[in-house]
């Protein structure tokens, strides 16, 4: 998307939230501020009970585990189901490389996955540095 020669790109996977966003920017005191309005963000759009294994669970981690990692400015996305038993995730934001990002994955997220997906006996996080 152009937004007054500024490209602005999105992750497929939110299509639906973003339909009819406005995307403008403004000028401030201190330079620009760019303001997304997005009417349909807060919408949740569940899959349905048989969707793919894949798909409920990052719905599940867009719903649940995401919004408490936001609050610190990170995220987290699933990168494969390996052999139908191992989640394998991806840090973004400040989880990237964050040195409390083991902990948070065995302590929090490895939890709330195997509890919500039984199915899945071992959670791992693709590698990250520091930034």
């Amino acid at each position: 998307m152009d937004v007054d020669g500024l490209q602005v790109f999105y992750n497929p996977a939110h299509v639906d939230f973003l339909r009819d966003l406005r995307v403008s920017c403004q000028k401030t005191e201190t330079g620009q501020r760019l303001k997304l309005v997005a009417p349909h963000i807060k919408e949740s759009i569940a899959p349905p009970a048989d969707a793919p294994l894949e798909r409920q669970i990052s719905y599940f981690l867009e719903t649940d585990i995401n919004p408490q990692l936001a609050e610190h400015q990170g995220s987290i996305v699933l990168h494969a189901v390996e052999n139908g038993d191992t989640a394998l995730l991806k840090f973004g934001g400040s989880c990237h490389g964050c040195g409390s990002a083991d902990l948070t994955l065995t302590d929090f997220i490895s939890v709330r996955l195997r509890q919500r997906f039984p199915e899945i006996t071992e959670v791992r996080a693709l590698a990250h540095t520091h930034a």
